[in-house]
């Protein structure tokens, strides 16, 4: 039996009774292959959980095959004002300092040496920030990670990941945080 495999550019034969040297099997990746698409940026949302970490060794495994460049995003959460009681919330500058050395620390011990890193801190709501950031940036992939909640908590609180699929225009990988 064979199977033929086209791209726009080349042919890749495979054959289950005998393998032939000369013929490519699909998944052997080589320095020939044309990819279906091309992935030039990746957008990888991270909190510095290990759903998020484990999210952007996927994205850096498709940004060394593709020599993509990684934009590593931190949102912090706006501060809260309530009418009576003028400010409630966190110090935004200073949160914003700690998340880029954060990023920093996450870059040097987490992206192999040779790809291209973003770092970028904005403040606003997750999931609002993530998809424009994605539209602004031209991303032509999101990896994040899900926490992978479910029952009452995914119930009030909905899942930020599920927001970013309805709404980005590119393509989201989604990666468990619970992975097998």
């Amino acid at each position: 039996m064979r199977a033929i495999h086209r791209t726009p550019t080349q042919t890749a034969v495979t054959t289950s009774c005998s393998r032939d040297p000369g013929l490519q099997e699909l998944g052997d990746p080589t320095e020939t292959d044309i990819p279906f698409f091309a992935l030039r940026k990746i957008l990888v949302p991270i909190d510095f959980s290990e759903t998020s970490l484990k999210a952007l060794e996927y994205a850096a495994a498709f940004a060394t095959r593709f020599k993509a460049r990684i934009i590593l995003l931190h949102v912090v959460g706006p501060a809260t004002y309530v009418q009576e009681l003028s400010y409630i919330g966190i110090n935004e500058p200073e949160q914003c300092e700690r998340a880029a050395r954060q990023l920093q620390t996450v870059v040097e011990r987490n992206i192999p040496a040779g790809l291209e890193v973003e770092p970028v801190v904005s403040v606003g709501i997750v999931f609002d920030v993530i998809v424009e950031t994605g539209k602004k940036t031209g991303a032509d992939l999101i990896v994040a990670g899900t926490h992978g909640y479910g029952g009452i908590k995914h119930a009030t609180t909905g899942s930020t990941v599920e927001r970013i699929v309805r709404h980005a225009t590119c393509p989201v990988l989604v990666v468990r945080g619970n992975e097998a």
